[in-house]
């Protein structure tokens, strides 16, 4: 029972540290080979209760973090790289209108795609001048100029101006 009770909590100890290692990213947000690293991990953490050989699965478990941490800099530095193993954005839609052939290369449906738009607040595709699904698997998009929201900077610019045409009206008014 304690020998149970041991393996947990070192398994527990260099499991955590491994994946802090790993990064902090939610699953949403990972990558293929960190989701399949990821369950790797998970496979193998579970090891030393089957087979009684702690070491060799705390070094297994070492290697896949090592080689995650190796894919993830050849990323950043070769986009061929990056292309290869995580995949690139594909725009799904532009200026409103959905493109069906590049929607089936996603392996989404429209009803999908739309659900997703929806839980990001997006309710009229005509609204968007592109949309794209990332290689995370998010949708990205971009709204048309006239759907933007107004910012806090065009607000005070449009005060400003405002505020100069009342006074050159007060000004011509007092002529």
């Amino acid at each position: 029972m304690l020998d149970v009770l041991w393996k947990a909590i070192v398994m527990l100890l260099v499991g955590t540290l491994l994946l802090r290692i790993a990064g902090p990213k939610s699953i949403s947000q990972l990558t293929v080979q960190q989701t399949v690293i990821m369950i790797s991990i998970g496979s193998i953490i579970i090891q030393p209760f089957i087979e009684h050989n702690l070491l060799e699965t705390i070094y297994a478990a070492a290697i896949f973090i090592v080689a995650l941490v190796i894919m993830e800099k050849l990323s950043i530095q070769f986009d061929f790289f990056e292309k290869l193993v995580s995949g690139k954005s594909v725009v799904i839609l532009e200026d409103g209108e959905m493109l069906d052939h590049k929607l089936k290369k996603t392996r989404l449906t429209r009803d999908q795609f739309k659900m997703r738009l929806k839980q990001q607040g997006i309710t009229d595709i005509s609204s968007l001048k592109k949309a794209t699904l990332e290689a995370n698997g998010q949708i990205g998009y971009e709204l048309k100029p006239e759907e933007k929201p107004v910012t806090v900077k065009q607000m005070k610019e449009l005060f400003d101006q405002l505020s100069e045409e009342l006074n050159m009206l007060k000004r011509n008014d007092d002529k």
